[in-house]
Order: structure tokens, then sequence, then C-alpha cells
């Protein structure tokens, strides 16, 4: 879900939505004329950051999903002998 605040994506949304409310203010910083230069760096940093953060927990996220489809595809003790799956 897209939050319109970092404090809604904090209190009703993940971790995920809360980085990505974050990525979008900073952002608003950077696109602002009247940043001051001397903040422009430590914004450019911390989008840096936040931007691998959401890389990551992205990818945990994906990663997660392709588990739990191959999972539907084990065979276990309770399972049905099938001889048509041979």
């Amino acid at each position: 879900m897209d939050y319109s605040s970092i404090s809604a994506a904090i209190a009703h949304g993940d971790r995920l939505d809360e980085l990505r409310a974050i990525h979008r203010r900073l952002a608003k910083v950077l696109d602002d004329p009247k940043t001051l230069a001397r903040d422009i760096a430590s914004v450019s940093r911390r989008q840096l950051e936040v931007s691998r953060e959401i890389a990551e927990l992205v990818a945990e996220q994906e990663a997660a999903e392709e588990v739990e489809v191959s999972n539907e595809n084990v065979v276990d003790a309770e399972s049905t002998f099938r001889p048509e799956a041979i």
C-alpha cells in the first residue's frame, strides 16, 4: 500500500511500507531547490541506504515466496502414492 505519510506507514504498514514512505520523503527533500547544499550529501547518502534496504527486503520477500511455491511440491509421509506421477 502507498501511504501518504511516514507516520501512517509506521502505524498501519509494514517495514517495507515505512521504508518506501521515507524514500519518497527523502526524494522530495533532494528535489526541493530550497534544500541547502550542505544537506544534500547527507540526504543523498541516506536515500541510497534506504534504496538498498528496500531492495534487500523485496529480494527476501521474493525468495520467501519462491520457497512457499516450491514447498507445495514436497512429498512427505502423509502423501498418497500416485503411480501416474512416475
